[in-house]
């Protein structure tokens, strides 16, 4: 019954060491160490085999139910050591959704435009002036204050 008291003591060292751990990688060493193929609780099962039948019948039920409750421990702070490291990230990367929107110049200009437009720089920077007006041209504009009389050809188009 020696190996049940080390079966128990072993697996309180675990449940202390298990608590005790912060990251992923201590967390995997501790479980190689006691559930790993040279682990503590692998070394008691070897033993098994020279124990008699009623001893290793009680001793096996205990060494499952330690190692299944070991299993159980190291999943659950698996998971929350891996909350922990998201919650980490997404601090990290967290992002302000109401700050506005750096919004992009859609689109480029047309290429005459474009042309146009350096053309027009360059005649202001030689001295010229730019003068616009409107886009559209009325009769009255185009004729009468021209004296262009009311019979004249040029008015008769569509």
């Amino acid at each position: 019954m020696e190996l049940l008291a080390r079966l128990l003591n072993i697996g309180e060292e675990a449940r202390k060491e298990i608590e005790s751990v912060e990251d992923m990688n201590s967390l995997n060493q501790v479980r190689v160490k006691y559930l790993g193929k040279k682990g503590a609780i692998t070394s008691i099962l070897k033993f098994l085999g020279s124990l008699s039948p009623d001893e290793r019948k009680e001793v096996g039920r205990v060494a499952n139910q330690v190692k299944d409750s070991l299993e159980d421990l190291f999943k659950q702070k698996e998971g929350s050591i891996k909350s922990k490291v998201l919650q980490l990230k997404l601090e990290e990367e967290r992002m302000d959704i109401t700050l506005p929107h750096s919004w992009r110049k859609m689109g480029y200009s047309h290429p005459v435009i474009a042309t146009l437009n350096e053309i027009t720089t360059i005649f202001v920077s030689m001295g010229f002036s730019v003068e616009s007006g409107p886009e559209v041209e009325f009769e009255d504009y185009n004729f009468t204050m021209l004296n262009i009389p009311e019979y004249h050809p040029a008015r008769d188009m569509p």
